[in-house]
C-alpha cells in the first residue's frame, strides 16, 4: 500500500496546485477585463477629442502662415526701404563729389570695375 499512498498525496498536492492556479487565473482575468475596460474608455474619449484636437491644430497652423506672410512683407518693406535709402544716400553723396566707399560697393565689385578714391575715375582692371 505504499506504492499507493504516495500518489495519493501527490494527487492531493496537484489538486491544491490546480484551484491555487485557478484562483490566480481568475484574478488576472478580472484584472485584465477591467484595464481593458479602462483603455476602451480612454480610447472613446480620445475620440471625441481628436475632431477638436485636429481642428485647433489647423487653426494654429493657419494663424501661424498669416503670421509669417505679414512679417514676410513687412522684412520685403523694410528691405526695399533700406535700399531706397542707400540709393538716396549714394546719390548724395556722388552729388557733393564725395566718392569714399566706392571702391566696396558691391555693383561696382561685380562689374569688374573699380573707382579709385583719390581721382575718381574708372579703372577696369
Amino acid at each position: 500500500m505504499s506504492v499507493f499512498g504516495g500518489v495519493g498525496s501527490r494527487i492531493a498536492e496537484l489538486a491544491q496546485q490546480v484551484i491555487s492556479n485557478n484562483a490566480k487565473f481568475e484574478s488576472l482575468e478580472r484584472s485584465t477585463t477591467i484595464s481593458l475596460g479602462d483603455f476602451k474608455t480612454l480610447l472613446l474619449r480620445f475620440e471625441d477629442r481628436l475632431p477638436q484636437m485636429e481642428g485647433a491644430h489647423v487653426q494654429d497652423v493657419a494663424a501661424l502662415r498669416a503670421e509669417i506672410k505679414v512679417l514676410d512683407g513687412r522684412l520685403s518693406s523694410l528691405s526695399e526701404q533700406a535700399l531706397h535709402a542707400a540709393a538716396e544716400k549714394t546719390i548724395r553723396d556722388l552729388g557733393r563729389g564725395d566718392r569714399s566707399g566706392l571702391e566696396d560697393d558691391p555693383v561696382t565689385i561685380a562689374k569688374g570695375v573699380r573707382v579709385p578714391v583719390e581721382t575718381g575715375t574708372a579703372d577696369p582692371s
